[in-house]
């Protein structure tokens, strides 16, 4: 959306509405989503009546992501966000439905600080005060003001480590913007260093992290980039930042968006394996990779929506922070530049350097505490101050110091609850074929355990997950459901939430997510191999005696007979007609008007959000936003985060460990070199692993 666009939707003008509208019409009081027929927006409107009002959008006719004020009983005002789209066949200008299920929404995406912008907000003299008188007397974690924050941020960025060795090794999303959030109100960060990799996150996550960077920027404080090997995600980050410095030799692909899939159905011909997939609706090609040899039309059409929307995204951001049109923006991606001086010449980058130019320029700009060198400064002193170490606070260093230290921290608790990772039955982990994965016994357990602790005031459901299991999935939901009757739950979402991550969230008092989150996907999927082939190639006999018309349903020894065919596919009817039913019930809707955007489909957020299945969109503080409103919390009051999770016995015992070795003094940090590890007075390297390992697991503990 441009600024032409976006400036006439939050002017209010006259109402101009056809067709047949009550004014007392429960649809403006409801508390969700809904669809409404017979009823078109010629433009945009203001609507006021009972305590609400609502601006709609002209383009696509649905209400713009707004916290309205809703006068409910008892006289408690609370703000309740609305999306409604009109639904007119005789319209044009308005999305049809065709064939009972809604085509592609023609709405232009929205930005990441345009879903949602993170407004930073200074705390007062008095708090500075003590925040001064707080940092002269600490013990530990003593840092120069002036210093630099050196952030790498490259890899998955997962929303959760499985386990505290893993922050050894991982860069997690929360660690980074915790990091950025906290040296924003951190007077003695005066700028971030901010090495940045090859990111394989999803650009949910990289909308968080340039939400982040902007709340850091308000400060007045620099961004300084330096990049080796980068593309699409790594540029549009370094908008985000003052400046951007690459190595002479970069390796810097621009060159457009692509996706693929692969279909193993040829393959498991040959071998002897017949895959038997029931998969219920019509986008829901969980199973295609198994049974089919080819793409098919409805999983085309899905994944080139997908990638129109990140390019159109990837364009509109350069149009607005580099001042191009989106002409010069094709013209760049179709001829896909690959010398650094060309890339240079486009204004990508500031200067072509090394990292250690780059660090010696960040000496000379920050040393003398921040004041940096002056113009009257000779050669020779530029030189000694070169030659001087330049203590950058190392990120996982930087982890340990407290928000309560800075003043950002309340008193009232929000609980977090992270789901990253595929949903299984049991105890979650790691597993070497799917990855991380969420188990509904771990998971249960610890909501539990928050519904029986009083010092929360809500709770935040964030969630990265593809789905998974159904019954691990409606045991998950079911249990949110309690939590919801004693206390309000706002589900956040990362870069997917489909499937089951969507059934899960479904619980909650509020969903908000990312533009480009990968969400919905309401579907079933069950599949069956059968060996049959393959035991007869290799002389493989297997003979079942079994009692019951059904019991030989799961054998792997043969295929399906028809009854047991029908069998198999109305268990998955039954499991889809469930999710439909409890997602129509959760969103406000109709059983029919919430199976015409199911079907399997995924949708991406800023979709989702014009179709009714989500609320809002924003990043993780956006959330917490709505979960003080919720919990009737002041706007401007700060609130605690408490992370939520459970990690192995063997953990908590290395952890307490190591905590007794630094209580005896064998473990003395003190000191930072150039590159911000810590290091031990004796200079002993084995020390300073240990102690990087005692920090990350006091942030976990």
């Amino acid at each position: 959306m441009n600024k032409e666009q976006s400036s006439r939707l939050y002017q209010p003008v006259p109402v101009q509405i056809s067709g047949n509208y009550d004014s007392n019409m429960a649809v403006w009081r409801s508390q969700r989503p809904t669809f409404v027929s017979n009823v078109t927006l010629k433009q945009p409107v203001l609507l006021r009546g009972e305590g609400t009002q609502k601006l709609f959008c002209k383009r696509c006719s649905f209400v713009a992501n707004l916290l309205v004020k809703v006068v409910r009983t008892r006289d408690l005002g609370r703000y309740q966000t609305f999306c409604l789209m009109s639904y007119n066949q005789k319209d044009p200008s308005v999305p049809q439905v065709r064939e009972g299920f809604v085509n592609n929404i023609n709405c232009n995406i929205i930005g990441a600080i345009q879903a949602h912008r993170m407004s930073y907000k200074d705390i007062g003299f008095l708090q500075k005060v003590a925040r001064t008188l707080g940092f002269m007397f600490s013990l530990r974690r003593r840092i120069s003001r002036g210093s630099v924050l050196q952030l790498e941020i490259t890899g998955s960025l997962p929303d959760a480590l499985a386990s505290p060795l893993d922050a050894l090794s991982v860069t997690s999303i929360v660690e980074v913007t915790s990091n950025i959030r906290k040296a924003a109100h951190d007077p003695r960060i005066a700028a971030l260093f901010v090495k940045l990799g090859p990111l394989s996150c999803g650009y949910a996550k990289v909308a968080e992290l340039c939400r982040h960077f902007d709340y850091f920027r308000q400060t007045g404080k620099k961004i300084i980039g330096y990049m080796e090997i980068g593309s699409e995600k790594e540029i549009l980050l370094s908008l985000f930042m003052d400046e951007l410095y690459a190595a002479p030799e970069a390796g810097i692909s621009i060159r457009g968006f692509k996706v693929s899939a692969t279909f193993l159905k040829g393959l498991f011909q040959k071998i002897g394996l017949e895959p038997q997939v029931e998969r219920l609706g019509v986008y829901k090609f969980a199973g295609d990779q198994f049974s089919r040899t080819a793409m098919s039309n409805e999983q085309r059409e899905v994944l080139k929506n997908i990638l129109q929307a990140v390019y159109e995204n990837f364009r509109n951001e350069l149009s607005t922070y580099r001042n191009w049109s989106q002409e010069n923006v094709d013209q760049v991606l179709n001829s896909a530049p690959f010398q650094m001086s060309d890339l240079k010449n486009l204004g990508f980058f500031t200067e072509l350097k090394y990292e250690s130019e780059v660090l010696d320029l960040l000496k000379l700009r920050y040393c003398r505490r921040g004041k940096g060198v002056s113009p009257s400064d000779s050669m020779e002193t530029k030189e000694k101050i070169l030659r001087k170490p330049f203590r950058f606070v190392n990120s996982k260093y930087y982890s340990r110091v407290k928000a309560k230290q800075l003043f950002i921290e309340g008193k009232r608790k929000i609980g977090v609850i992270r789901v990253n990772g595929t949903i299984v039955s049991g105890d979650g982990g790691e597993n070497p074929l799917i990855g991380s994965t969420v188990g509904s016994n771990t998971l249960v357990s610890l909501i539990r355990q928050a519904a029986e602790n009083p010092k929360f005031d809500a709770f935040i459901l964030r969630v990265d997950s593809p789905g998974g299991s159904a019954l691990a999935s409606d045991i998950i939901w079911a249990e949110l459901l309690r939590l919801r009757q004693k206390k309000p739950i706002v589900a956040s979402m990362s870069d997917v939430a489909a499937s089951g991550g969507y059934y899960i969230s479904m619980a909650c008092n509020h969903i908000c997510c990312e533009p480009l989150t990968l969400t919905g996907s309401i579907g079933v999927v069950t599949a069956k191999f059968s060996l049959e082939n393959l035991y007869k190639k290799i002389g493989f006999v297997k003979e079942t005696v079994s009692i019951g018309r059904y019991a030989e349903v799961d054998i792997e020894s043969r295929s399906f007979n028809e009854d047991e065919r029908q069998y198999f596919k109305n268990n998955a009817l039954h499991a889809y007609q469930n999710f439909v039913s409890k997602a129509a019930k959760s969103r406000g809707k109709t059983y029919e008007e919430l199976d015409s955007v199911a079907q399997g489909r995924v949708w991406l957020g800023f979709e989702a959000l014009q179709l009714g299945l989500v609320d809002s969109c924003g990043g993780f503080w956006k959330a917490v936003e709505v979960a003080k409103v919720l919990a009737n919390i002041g706007e401007h009051e700060n609130v605690q985060l408490v992370e939520l999770r459970r990690f192995s016995w063997f953990s908590r015992l290395a952890a307490s460990f190591l905590s007794s070795l630094e209580s005896f003094g064998l473990l003395l940090p003190k000191y930072h070199n150039t590159q911000g590890l810590r290091l031990s007075p004796f200079g002993d390297e084995n020390i300073k692993a240990v102690m990087e390992a005692l920090d990350l697991f006091r942030t976990f503990m």
